[in-house]
């Protein structure tokens, strides 16, 4: 029995099997050192995106600027005719729109090709800043918030709980 309690066995009916006190030790040994290689690379990946979500905000301003080198700008070019808009137009000029303005679009309006390109780095941006922030925080509480503490102190216990059961089961045996 006590054996048993120290390395695991099927129960009566051979249906089950219950870890002992040294495998589950074991276990939670190798789940710490897990944890430690999770917590080492989302140091990494913070340091990584950190970069990353710089340069995407810097992306965003750059973009912002497009077309007019003012920031949500749009480009309203109109460009002068002969050909009149109505009878009474000022000095036989016409005004024709270009459709550069609506194909552009710009970053305020979300629309064209700038307003898109812009919408789609400002998600990436908020995505994976968020992946940053969460993988910082990951990192930095290692020490508080994971259960590398906690898997060491079990441990202890769980050795003694084991070397309690070993020396029971040793002056029992002297006692026969």
């Amino acid at each position: 029995m006590f054996d048993d309690i120290i390395n695991g066995n099927v129960t009566a009916d051979g249906k089950n099997f219950f870890t002992g006190v040294t495998k589950l030790t074991q276990s939670l040994t190798a789940l710490d050192g897990q944890i430690g290689t999770v917590n080492t690379q989302m140091g990494n990946l913070n340091t990584a995106l950190t970069s990353v979500v710089s340069n995407l905000n810097a992306a965003k301003g750059f973009i912002d600027l497009v077309p007019t080198g003012v920031a949500g700008g749009t480009a309203d070019i109109k460009y002068n005719s002969k050909i009149h808009q109505s009878p009474i137009a000022a000095a036989n000029v016409g005004i024709i729109k270009s459709t550069l303005n609506s194909l552009l679009g710009s970053s305020t309006s979300g629309t064209g090709i700038v307003g898109g390109f812009y919408q789609a780095i400002s998600t990436t941006h908020a995505t994976l800043s968020g992946i940053a922030t969460d993988s910082n925080g990951f990192a930095t509480n290692s020490g508080t918030n994971l259960p590398t503490s906690q898997i060491n102190s079990i441990n202890n216990d769980l050795t003694k709980v084991s070397n309690q059961v070993l020396d029971l089961d040793k002056s029992l045996k002297k006692g026969l």
